[in-house]
């Protein structure tokens, strides 16, 4: 009987002993949490920051769609008289709201692309998309573009601001044009250093006002002079330049691609299709302010325009 529970208790340990030397220590759980603490602790080390461009903006749809009224609406706009007077009236009109509906399209699809591609400017899509090779041509484009534009501000603001200095003082100084031209360099140059466009608002809000204030002085005119334009859909055979040559003068009213990824990485909760909105903002008034400047400076200058 004693050598049975023998048997028994032997037959017992033998079933017992793989199943304890299967087992794990009881120490080495808390050593796996550890490493896995450690490598949570090394993955989240090695996360890059968010970068600014990356945060999101602070200007709301309307904020964003007066910037871009600002950028667009600028000296191109003294030009268009003369092209509606090459186009005629009719068909100049007709241009200039086709010209804004593609810029819309065009802007729309660059910022959609740039979501997809994951570039963050003009010159990183066009990269993605055309190579090095590519991204130097478009920069370079660019800049030969953006100064000549700025160039052009400076013209016209020495022209300009020359002219309103002689009408209020009797005997300005001998060189009061450089002067002019300088002093609106130095007030343009901060804005210009400035990464974050929101701030611009309330300047861009001024600017476009004053735009629409031209307009009406111009239209006060046309209803004190009298019409000399015509009301043809094209314009007389012999007036103007044709068409051709009006082309030119209504695409650059209306051109704010190269800005436009300044604009989209300003606005609060960004998204394709809220740019959208604030781009047809832009462009629509643009449109209708460009035609109302053009119309009553052709409509009152005529053939003089």
């Amino acid at each position: 009987m004693a050598d049975e529970e023998a048997e028994d208790q032997a037959t017992a340990r033998e079933l017992e002993a793989p199943l304890l030397e299967n087992e794990a220590p009881v120490n080495e759980a808390p050593e796996l949490s550890a490493a896995a603490a450690d490598a949570a602790d090394a993955h989240d080390s090695e996360a890059p920051e968010q970068t600014p461009e990356e945060e999101d903006g602070r200007s709301t749809i309307l904020g964003v769609g007066i910037n871009l009224a600002n950028a667009i609406v600028g000296s191109g706009i003294v030009g268009l008289p003369a092209a509606l007077k090459d186009a005629g009236l009719g068909l100049g009109c007709l241009l200039l709201v086709g010209m804004a509906s593609t810029v819309h399209v065009v802007v729309v699809a660059l910022v959609r692309d740039a979501e997809l591609l994951k570039a963050t400017s003009y010159g990183d899509l066009a990269k993605v998309a055309l190579g090095s090779l590519g991204e130097v041509l478009v920069c370079g484009g660019q800049f030969v573009f953006d100064v000549g534009a700025a160039l052009t501000y400076l013209i016209i603001f020495g022209d300009t601001a020359v002219s309103s200095v002689e009408f209020f003082v009797a005997k300005p100084c001998k060189h009061l044009r450089l002067i002019c031209v300088a002093g609106a360099g130095l007030a343009a140059l901060p804005p210009c250093l400035l990464r974050d466009v929101s701030g611009l608002e309330g300047i861009s809000l001024l600017s476009v006002a004053a735009v629409f204030a031209a307009t009406g002085v111009v239209i006060s005119e046309l209803c004190t002079r009298g019409q000399k334009g015509t009301l043809a859909i094209t314009a007389p055979e012999n007036e103007g330049r044709g068409v051709v040559a009006a082309l030119g003068l209504f695409a650059f009213a209306f051109v704010c691609q190269d800005s436009c990824f300044l604009y989209y990485r300003s606005l609060k909760q960004r998204t394709p299709s809220r740019f959208a909105k604030s781009t047809g903002l832009a462009l629509g008034s643009s449109a209708l302010l460009c035609i109302l400047f053009s119309a009553a400076g052709y409509l009152t200058y005529g053939s003089q325009t």
